[in-house]
């Protein structure tokens, strides 16, 4: 069956009002929303299909693949996501739980009992990959230097052959869900929230660790705010590295990890928070919602309300595909955010 999308544009485009400001330290709520930002929201038409997962390559290409109660399909998106078709074929009829784009034609599959599967022909033919288990992430620095997380928190394994061959690096307690890099030799793995899809998503004891030598070792940060579990994770310019946990609380780093700030709480302490940086901006969500903020929080504003409809939804993901781009992940749609 072919997943039907249509494309839902919003771009909130508010006038603010002008007036007689009694002091110049006035500071809007978390409901004041800004001037202009563009926000595209695109759902899926089959109320039965959920997004389980999702990856780009670059601006243009990402794939995501759709589940429901047995069954798993892929779609490709070649225009950023706007349209989406069932052009590739699933690897061995199985359930698809992660999903990693490394090139337009190329990406990987995490099959459920099956293991993991490979394409370097947009999914015409799979190759099964040598490796026992799945992975809840996958990063690749170059097209030979990749990273995954074993299935459900944990192990980091590294390749050096483009994905064809994998070796664990990090085999101590406090298994990761996801990686960031700053640069070639400086990166940032962390846990704290799995989205499963089949049942939802589950908590994972939250850790950092550290890579300088381009992930051949990896050290755990004993000051990172690990206890609330690290939902997200991206840095700016700057090279301040920001973290987002699972219990709606948002820290700094200026010193590579070593010391930590509370930037801000949000309300809904039990949705986990994630957080994309996009020049000036950044970018956060919890649960439902997605704010911005131009000046660390002084004032933070709500920019999107995702579509509820009659079920449950919200935000388990965030991709920052380019500077310019970030795309948001929800059960039955993606917000893509552009600058």
């Amino acid at each position: 069956m072919k997943a039907k999308i249509f494309l839902i544009s919003i771009v909130i485009i508010s006038i603010l009002v002008s007036c007689d400001k009694k002091s110049d330290d006035f500071i809007p709520s978390d409901d004041f929303i800004p001037s202009q930002e563009n926000i595209s929201e695109i759902k899926v038409n089959d109320m039965d299909y959920k997004i389980i997962s999702i990856s780009f390559s670059d601006e243009n290409n990402g794939i995501e693949t759709l589940y429901n109660v047995l069954t798993s399909i892929i779609l490709k998106t070649t225009d950023g996501g706007k349209t989406w078709n069932e052009s590739v074929n699933t690897p061995n009829a199985s359930l698809i739980r992660e999903i990693y784009m490394k090139a337009p034609n190329e990406f990987f599959a995490n099959c459920a009992v099956t293991g993991i599967f490979r394409t370097v022909d947009s999914g015409i033919t799979w190759t099964k990959v040598n490796y026992t288990g799945g992975f809840s992430s996958m990063y690749f620095l170059n097209s030979n230097t990749g990273f995954l997380c074993e299935w459900g928190g944990g192990n980091i394994n590294k390749s050096d052959d483009g994905g064809d061959s994998w070796t664990k690096i990090s085999t101590d307690e406090g298994g990761v869900t996801d990686f960031i890099f700053v640069n070639n030799q400086e990166g940032y793995a962390y846990s704290g929230y799995v989205f499963s899809g089949f049942a939802g998503g589950f908590f994972t004891s939250g850790c950092i660790k550290k890579t300088t030598d381009e992930g051949n070792s990896w050290v755990n940060l004993t000051a990172a705010p690990s206890g609330e579990g690290i939902a997200s994770m991206d840095f700016d310019k700057n090279g301040t590295i920001y973290a987002a946990t699972c219990r709606g609380n948002i820290y700094s780093t200026q010193d590579g990890g070593n010391s930590w700030k509370l930037l801000k709480q949000f309300n809904d302490q039990y949705k986990p928070t994630y957080i994309a940086i996009s020049g000036k901006k950044i970018y956060t969500s919890n649960g439902s919602y997605i704010y911005v903020t131009s000046n660390q929080f002084k004032n933070n504003q709500k920019v999107f309300s995702i579509t509820q409809g009659n079920r449950e939804n919200y935000i388990y993901k965030v991709i920052k595909v380019s500077e310019k781009k970030i795309i948001f992940v929800t059960l039955y749609s993606i917000i893509i955010v552009e600058n």
